[in-house]
């Protein structure tokens, strides 16, 4: 079975812009990690990304995806890996087909076969280890996790 390919940050977020960020996950805890780094990008406003908190359903957010032409699109959850709290990781398609991670509705190959035949944009997967999925707020390695992630989403590319 595939897992987490650990890299730096700034080898798993994409360099290509437009760049579209799902962010998935529910209200609770750590599982909230995708819609805290949406939450996050909108007050950073950085040019050329798309922020979408897409929670427990993002397949019901394909149409402004699409709309918004992305070259790049990056689905973000937290991902039950078994890694140390906060670790971020990018995970590849067999990943979600060999069932080595899951999201919270529609079996996520379906959102990403869909987003893949009706875009031109490449799509990545990003899990962060959840610490804790009880309580209303981030736990203190999934909060750093989430504003390293922002930064790096937001800081000017090279080579774009």
């Amino acid at each position: 079975m595939g897992g987490p390919r650990s890299a730096g940050v700034s080898d798993i977020v994409p360099s290509a812009r437009p760049l579209v960020v799902l962010g998935v996950g529910s209200g609770q805890g750590d599982d909230r990690a995708g819609v805290a780094l949406v939450d996050r990008l909108e007050a950073m406003d950085p040019p050329d990304v798309t922020a979408i908190a897409g929670g427990v359903a993002p397949e019901n957010y394909t149409g402004p995806i699409r709309e918004a032409d992305p070259r790049a699109i990056l689905v973000v959850d937290a991902v039950e890996s078994g890694a140390d709290p906060g670790a971020i990781g990018a995970f590849g398609i067999d990943d979600l087909r060999m069932g080595s991670i899951s999201t919270h509705s529609a079996p996520p190959t379906m959102l990403v076969d869909f987003l893949e035949g009706t875009t031109d944009a490449t799509v990545s997967l990003v899990g962060i280890q959840p610490a804790t999925l009880d309580g209303a707020t981030l736990s203190v390695p999934v909060a750093r996790a989430v504003e390293a992630l922002a930064t790096t989403i937001a800081s000017p590319r090279e080579g774009v």
